[in-house]
């Protein structure tokens, strides 16, 4: 096994990892939201947490585009 193939397997752990964690916050901010419909300024802030987590999301995404598919 190459040095390129170890670094690519690391690389897809971390994003594997990323995408847990991510799917995490917004998942949560969904949940936390549909128990503050009634406080629209905590309300806009869980909005605003959960759609950095969808931007987050989809950066983890481009970045797994730039990483070879592993071979096996």
């Amino acid at each position: 096994m190459a040095l390129g193939d170890d670094i690519s397997g690391e690389a897809h752990e971390i994003i594997h990892e990323l995408r847990n964690a991510l799917g995490l916050v917004i998942n949560y901010a969904a949940l936390v939201a549909s128990d503050v419909r009634d406080q629209p300024a905590v309300l806009a802030d869980i909005a605003e947490i959960a759609s950095a987590g969808r931007r987050a999301a989809e950066l983890v995404d481009q970045l797994a585009a730039l990483i070879p598919s592993d071979p096996g």
